[in-house]
């Protein structure tokens, strides 16, 4: 597992931990490349 796919992880953990709280707030994506749909 590469250092970005293990943070990719924990961001989605995060986001999804956001989404319940406000349904609204995300980290936006890095150098990593990562996509997510708004």
């Amino acid at each position: 597992m590469s250092a970005c796919d293990f943070a990719q992880g924990i961001r989605q953990d995060i986001n999804d931990a956001l989404d319940r709280l406000s349904g609204q707030a995300h980290i936006p994506g890095d150098r990593c490349g990562w996509q997510r749909d708004w």
